[in-house]
């Protein structure tokens, strides 16, 4: 039976992935990590083992150590890195990690996926669809998006509408390495799965239906969709990169039906939980099939989403929040506040 170490246990895609595990694999080891002191006492009662380890961004060494000596001590056969950085660390290291990574693709392929200007320039080539890049100020075409090339989220995006707003956003970030480009108008979906060797074992579109912030941000309220294009470039994607492990491709749906790639996570992705909720065993090409459930439901974070409800309603848009409270009955959060009260507090606290 394997045993299972997943990190970073106060993020709310750590209990999606503990609560979903201890359910379908009822007899499956698992251990949490993380490096707040108070995961201690408040985690999710589903993280029944559970360590504190040294912050990884302060202490990157020690991490991997003890990581390491924990992994040989409990007989750990599989770690789930949560998050980007993470994963791009342990990669570096994963000769020290003994056989718990042999599920995730090189460094490489990680890189091309995790880094937006290489992501973009290789899907050029490839003939994927993407918004168009600018690489300096002179040729740029407003509105367009500032990000980092790398990270995820809306941690760094800035919507630009003027060159005088675009110059004073590069004299400001000067020395960070930012993307440029063209903003495209639309609704964000993704294509999410788990693939060995470039072959796509598990797969799964989602529309999002309410982000925080209120544009361009994160998903905090989703649905299931259908869309083939979507799945078609992200299947290019993953085969050629002949990526092994999770990953989530991103999109935007513009108005008349196209799909643009706006960025790729090769790593466990936020909106996790409406494939789960829905009948995806995404684990199932690295724990063996396993008997799941679904429910026709859509999913969110919570309180997340009250906030984001809230900002649409300020800019006039009133039909994501009559659409929650009419939708409510079938609508199922990430994390319960009733029934995982601990792991609630542990996300407020973060």
């Amino acid at each position: 039976m394997p045993r299972v170490l997943i990190t970073d246990v106060s993020s709310y895609k750590a209990v999606v992935i503990l609560r979903f595990l201890r359910s379908t694999y009822p007899n499956l080891f698992l251990m949490s990590v993380d490096h707040r002191p108070y995961t201690r006492i408040l985690r999710t009662h589903h993280a029944k083992n559970h360590r504190v380890l040294p912050n990884m961004k302060h202490h990157p060494q020690e991490y991997v150590a003890q990581l390491a000596a924990l992994i040989k001590a409990e007989n750990i056969t599989h770690v789930i890195p949560v998050n980007s950085e993470e994963i791009r660390l342990l990669l570096e290291h994963r000769s020290a990690l003994g056989s718990t990574l042999d599920y995730i693709g090189d460094l490489h392929a990680f890189e091309m996926l995790d880094q937006k200007d290489k992501l973009y320039a290789y899907c050029v080539k490839q003939g994927i669809n993407v918004p168009q890049s600018y690489f300096t100020a002179e040729e740029a075409q407003f509105p367009l998006v500032v990000k980092p090339a790398t990270g995820s989220s809306a941690n760094g995006v800035e919507y630009i509408h003027t060159k005088a707003e675009l110059e004073e956003c590069l004299l400001k970030r000067a020395g960070e390495k930012l993307v440029m480009q063209e903003y495209v108008a639309g609704i964000g979906c993704g294509y999410s799965g788990f693939a060995i060797r470039g072959k796509i074992v598990t797969g799964y579109g989602h529309l999002r239906l309410a982000e925080y912030p209120a544009s361009g941000g994160s998903s905090v309220w989703r649905t299931s969709i259908e869309a083939p294009q979507m799945q078609g470039m992200a299947e290019i994607l993953i085969e050629r990169l002949n990526w092994s492990g999770f990953f989530m491709v991103e999109f935007r749906k513009t108005d008349d039906g196209r799909f643009y790639l706006i960025e790729a996570n090769p790593r466990i992705w936020g909106s996790i939980h409406q494939g789960l909720a829905s009948g995806i065993n995404y684990f199932s090409g690295l724990l063996g099939e396993a008997p799941t459930s679904s429910t026709r439901c859509d999913t969110y974070l919570s309180p997340l989403i009250y906030f984001s409800l809230i900002r649409y309603a300020l800019r006039g848009r009133f039909s994501p929040l009559i659409h929650f409270i009419t939708r409510y009955s079938r609508l199922r959060p990430d994390i319960s506040i009733l029934r995982d009260p601990l792991a609630y507090a542990a996300l407020l606290l973060r």
